[in-house]
């Protein structure tokens, strides 16, 4: 039987997680390693919804479910369920995916931004778009 760990997020929710699924973390696993497994675990910065969704991610991470190429020009679907996600969630699923540092999704999601939002616009068009866009 797998360890679970129960996470609290940031909105006071508890999450479990299988090792297997946690250790996709960078973070979470040094602080398994390190710490031996204080439970339950709190993600301060990172609410339930946002952290569920990483932590489906990692699952399929671990399952091998899908293919991620390094370098690729192709976008790699981040969210089956909203191809077209709004400044806000997309901010909040990359700052949770950094804080955790779970480095695969972090760069699915920033091909995701290079490729809905820059790429094939000018340099003012990207200073507009960032400095305006409201997260």
């Amino acid at each position: 039987m797998d360890q679970k760990y129960t996470l609290i997020s940031s909105d006071g929710e508890s999450i479990e997680v299988v090792e297997e699924v946690l250790l996709e973390s960078r973070t979470l696993s040094d602080l398994v390693e390190g710490c031996g497994g204080v439970e339950p675990i709190p993600l301060p910065q990172v609410d339930a919804e946002t952290a569920r969704l990483v932590f489906v991610f990692c699952e399929l991470k671990h399952k091998k479910a899908f293919f991620v190429r390094e370098k690729t020009t192709r976008s790699v679907t981040v969210e089956q369920d909203d191809p077209e996600l709004s400044g806000r969630l997309l901010y909040k699923r990359l700052y949770a995916a950094n804080f955790l540092e779970v480095a695969t999704l972090c760069g699915a999601l920033c091909s995701y931004v290079a490729l809905r939002f820059i790429k094939g616009k000018t340099p003012e068009q990207i200073r507009n778009l960032l400095l305006h866009q409201k997260l």
